[in-house]
């Protein structure tokens, strides 16, 4: 393909684009990759992307290349029967209603047209079988016939376009032939960056931390499959371990804060986090210097408080070990100044500190790994300093939205 070539494609989805979530962003994102092409959006019917004031707004800052606005269909086979003018057919992802689209377009289409985008690393492989759902036969029967569902759309487009290595291989692992999947980064985009951490020095910083407070964040909706029960192990562990800190560290004092939306059937579990944390400060509160580690829930953030955050906070926390398809929030911090400790278990995030020549961030098996790995960082300012900067180049050189282009136009150049 051309420099001056335009194609034509549309993106199929059931998100709203409020830009709230890693999904939404994403295919933000998507649309920032085609900037050149010219554009088609097809949405659930049920819910009113365009015109829509959220959107528009969003659109009108985030979106300046977009020079007019992108069409909304409706679903079912008058959408099909609009998208198949396109030449590529992008399927954000497979819901109920994405797949009775791509059902209703011809298999020949299908095979020479669509793509599927997957950003789920073995979530859709392994079922989350609790004791109760374990023993829920008709449970077990639901999952096993949506994986064959989906394994068989997967078989019958061009190209499934993993976000990660380990996302390729979920795919491989449930039956998806190998010569349809491309490996293509979820990239950032740019719109975190270290600037402000730069311009603005210690002043940002004191507007979240004091000046011997060392900042840990993490960011996450509020939800059992991202094991923020580790954060309450975090807590437990600083409070009891932080009296063993050098008296001479510059940093005296730590502090947790969490970032994210909870939802209304998360509740209990958000109760259960808070509890713990909570029996943990009432145990420890005798404890030498325990007072010091403190926790903080911020809530859901809006994106501008989120850049000040990453830019003002140390390290980025990060405990989920599966359901990751890419870690996105990883590549956030990392962009802005942050370095992180992560989970090893979680292959996506491996997959992103593990790369680099040099260390920029830090994977551990356990909290108390973690723990250990703080104090020491907290006793060694100029090993942070290299960390924080070493991940700031890593993560602004490889995930850069020309990368990412590059990958995509890499796919389209042959056809």
């Amino acid at each position: 393909m051309t420099g001056h070539e335009r194609e034509s494609v549309a993106i199929v989805s059931s998100y709203d684009l409020n830009l709230t979530g890693g999904a939404e962003k994403s295919i933000l994102n998507m649309l920032r990759y085609w900037k050149n092409f010219d554009w088609l959006y097809a949405s659930h019917f049920s819910i009113p992307v365009l015109p829509c004031p959220t959107w528009q707004s969003r659109a009108s800052v985030h979106l300046p290349f977009i020079k007019r606005p992108l069409s909304t269909l409706i679903e079912g086979r008058e959408t099909a029967q609009a998208i198949a003018q396109k030449k590529w057919i992008l399927f954000e992802s497979l819901s109920l209603h994405s797949m009775q689209v791509l059902l209703a377009i011809p298999p020949v289409m299908r095979q020479e047209r669509c793509l599927i985008m997957w950003r789920s690393e073995q979530s859709f492989i392994v079922p989350d079988f609790t004791p109760s759902r374990t023993r829920n036969t008709a449970y077990q029967a639901y999952w096993l016939l949506n994986l064959l569902i989906k394994r068989n759309m997967a078989n019958q487009v061009k190209y499934n376009l993993a976000t990660s290595e380990a996302t390729a291989k979920s795919l491989v692992q449930i039956g998806i032939r190998p010569e349809t999947i491309r490996t293509i980064p979820e990239q950032v985009g740019g719109e975190f960056t270290p600037e402000l951490r730069i311009q603005s020095g210690e002043n940002l910083r004191l507007k979240f931390l004091d000046q011997d407070e060392l900042g840990i964040l993490v960011v996450s909706r509020v939800s059992p499959e991202k094991d923020l029960i580790w954060v309450a192990k975090l807590f437990d562990l600083l409070r009891k371990e932080r009296r063993f800190l050098h008296p001479d560290s510059p940093y005296k004092k730590i502090k947790i804060s969490l970032a994210g939306p909870v939802s209304e059937q998360n509740k209990l579990y958000f109760d259960h986090l808070v509890w713990l944390i909570t029996q943990s400060t009432n145990q420890t509160s005798t404890t030498h210097a325990a007072n010091s580690v403190s926790f903080t829930y911020l809530g859901c953030q809006p994106w501008e408080k989120l850049q000040e955050m990453y830019c003002a906070y140390d390290i980025l926390f990060h405990p989920p070990e599966r359901k990751e398809g890419f870690g996105r929030v990883i590549v956030e911090g990392m962009s802005s100044g942050m370095t992180a400790i992560a989970r090893k278990k979680c292959a996506p995030i491996a997959e992103i500190l593990h790369e680099p020549p040099y260390q920029i961030g830090i994977l551990v098996d356990t909290p108390n790994e973690a723990t250990g790995h703080i104090l020491r960082l907290m006793s060694s300012p100029e090993t942070l300093n290299e960390l924080q900067e070493n991940a700031t180049r890593w993560a602004n050189n490889h995930y850069s939205l020309e990368a990412a282009e590059k990958g995509f136009l890499n796919i389209f150049k042959d056809h």
